[in-house]
């Protein structure tokens, strides 16, 4: 059986350090990129290990270095060895930089959107014990966290072009190898590996601009583990493009992200609904929504504010095709909750959220509620359903929506704008595999193609690709959304 991270280097502690900490390209990198940061720059150590090199380089040259890492062993080394920095235990996943958020906003007209973000952001050999759509979710994640223009990420990597053949498996729907119970530093774990081109396309994919590749053969001084390894350092500025409403770039595809509408089955929706774990956005909506008393929550019956706390005076549940119905200005705080998908016009329905909305109250905002870039029930739709579709359909694209939904906004006097990412993921807790592989089949084709005549076909296709997925995650698939709230700032009154 396969040790996770944790255990693995709580087991290693200064071994780790012996053994990968004498690599002169490396440290080469570190320097290369250090020489590019401003002065007292606030760097993030993601996976610091025992705070050396990448800690304790960075503390050297005059910045502010945090570091996080799953042991609490490589914790305490760190703190030790790099008396400057401040260290945490935080799992990369759940972790959120206390002092950012929100770093995705649209500010208003000649406003700093630099001021805020880490200088850079290192995560050096700590992806490989990660699942892929979390690794995609981290890479997302880190330029989130950078400075816009100006953020250096450094990745180090292994590509999967270093697999030996018959060693790993494809991962069909993210493009991955998955390596099982392979032997590491005389332990055996599960690796995940991307292709030189898959990770180039995912730093492009979350707004990062590649400025330099170095890429060389390792051999680690351990007396157990001393087999050359190929190693590939990545470093990437951060553009202007917002990573929240990736994949960049976008497709060309006028009003949506389908060439045609189709409709919602409003019952595969609820089935679906039922399952999605969302104390996060629950909490985020109740806190922005506050004590208003007139909130209107548009869902098309999926569940939004109606799953929510009580509001006192919120009108929950309506569809799009209601809205004409209310007179203008009628409520201080609209939100949209994944309608941009199944609308026939994004611009049509965003206007008519603005018409509806009292732009003079006090909560007036707009609030639309999308997939995340790396949100994995949409991408085994993406890699799976879309392709064996009866008609032809474009991949589904919610940075797309969310995008041309800004613009609209922006336009009409809401461009105050900030996006969130917001936790959630969609429970199967079928105790048998086989079981919960089928029903969450089933679950995902109806989302979207509950109508379709080659349903069936998707069903079938999804049950692999998903029996991979819960070995490594079980009982649960990735439904990380992004909330855009977007508010008035009173120059178009």
């Amino acid at each position: 059986m396969s040790i996770n991270a944790e255990t693995l280097f709580n087991h290693l502690g200064e071994r780790y350090e012996a053994a990968y900490g004498n690599s002169p390209n490396l440290d080469a990198t570190i320097e290369a990129v250090l020489k590019l940061l401003p002065p007292q720059s606030t760097v993030l150590d993601v996976g610091c290990g025992t705070g050396k090199p990448v800690s304790h380089m960075v503390a050297e040259a005059g910045h502010r270095v945090h570091g996080i890492d799953i042991s609490e062993r490589m914790v305490e080394i760190a703190r030790r060895q790099v008396p400057s920095g401040t260290f945490g235990r935080a799992d990369m996943r759940m972790y959120n930089p206390p002092h950012l958020r929100s770093l995705d906003s649209q500010p208003k007209p000649g406003a700093d959107c630099t001021t805020v973000g880490f200088d850079a952001v290192f995560a050096v050999y700590s992806l490989y014990q990660i699942t892929p759509g979390d690794t995609h979710a981290m890479v997302f994640r880190f330029a989130e966290w950078l400075k816009r223009g100006t953020g250096m990420l450094v990745l180090g990597v292994t590509p999967a072009e270093s697999v030996p053949p018959g060693m790993g498996v494809e991962d069909a729907t993210w493009g991955f190898v998955r390596c099982s119970a392979k032997t590491w530093m005389a332990q055996m774990t599960d690796e995940v590996f991307l292709s030189m081109d898959g990770w180039r396309a995912l730093l492009r994919g979350a707004g990062l601009s590649i400025e330099s590749e170095r890429f060389f053969t390792f051999r680690p001084q351990d007396p157990e583990h001393n087999m050359p390894e190929d190693h590939w350092l990545l470093v990437a500025r951060r553009t202007d493009e917002p990573a929240l409403l990736g994949p960049h770039p976008y497709p060309r595809l006028g009003e949506g992200t389908r060439p045609e509408w189709r409709g919602l089955d409003v019952g595969s929706w609820r089935e679906f609904s039922g399952r999605v774990k969302r104390d996060e956005l629950e909490k985020i909506v109740g806190e922005l929504v506050g004590d208003t008393r007139r909130a209107l929550e548009v869902s098309n019956g999926q569940g939004g504010l109606a799953a929510l706390p009580h509001i006192a005076g919120a009108t929950a549940g309506s569809s799009p095709g209601d809205l004409t119905k209310y007179p203008d200005s009628s409520f201080e705080t609209v939100i949209g909750t994944w309608i941009l998908e199944h609308v026939s016009g994004v611009t049509r329905t965003v206007q008519e959220l603005i018409r509806i909305t009292d732009q003079s109250a006090p909560r007036s905002r707009i609030m639309l509620l999308q997939g995340a870039p790396w949100n994995e029930v949409l991408r085994f739709q993406n890699a799976t359903c879309t392709p064996l579709a009866a008609r032809s359909q474009a991949p589904s694209h919610q940075g797309y929506l969310l995008d041309t939904s800004i613009k609209i906004l922006s336009r009409r006097g809401f461009d105050r704008v900030t996006l969130r990412h917001v936790n959630a993921a969609c429970l199967f807790p079928e105790e048998d595999m086989e079981e919960r592989c089928s029903r969450a089949a089933e679950t995902l084709a109806d989302l979207w193609y509950f109508d379709d005549a080659n349903k069936e076909q998707m069903r079938q296709a999804l049950i692999p690709q998903l029996r991979m997925h819960f070995r490594s995650k079980p009982c649960e698939i990735g439904f990380d959304m992004v909330l855009l709230v977007a508010e008035p700032s009173g120059d178009h009154l």
